[in-house]
């Protein structure tokens, strides 16, 4: 999943398809982060305006990019991307090392 958190100079989160090119970060169907209630996060479209979903940044309005938690990327994915989630590991599922 090419799913990443944007986080601009000015506060702002953007969560999307984002790719880093020569300076630049390209945003695909953008997705603004919102606080909607005690520890909950809601998403809004990100410039909804823009004719292909897709906007160019310079990496100096760029504070950092990050891969989000796995649940943040699956709201995102089922509400503005493919719709495709990644399973939650059950605990069974993880193996230790060296027991």
């Amino acid at each position: 999943m090419d799913v990443k958190i944007i986080r601009f100079l000015n506060g702002e989160e953007v969560i999307g398809k984002i790719t880093e090119k020569k300076g630049k970060y390209t945003i695909e169907k953008g997705a603004v982060i919102v606080p909607v209630g005690e520890q909950q996060l809601g998403m809004v479209p990100w410039l909804p305006h823009a004719e292909d979903n897709t906007v160019t940044v310079d990496e100096s309005k760029v504070a950092f990019v990050f891969t989000p938690l796995t649940d943040l990327a699956n709201q995102y994915s089922t509400n503005f991307g493919s719709g495709l989630v990644v399973p939650k590991k059950e605990v069974s599922d993880l193996k230790l090392s060296g027991v």
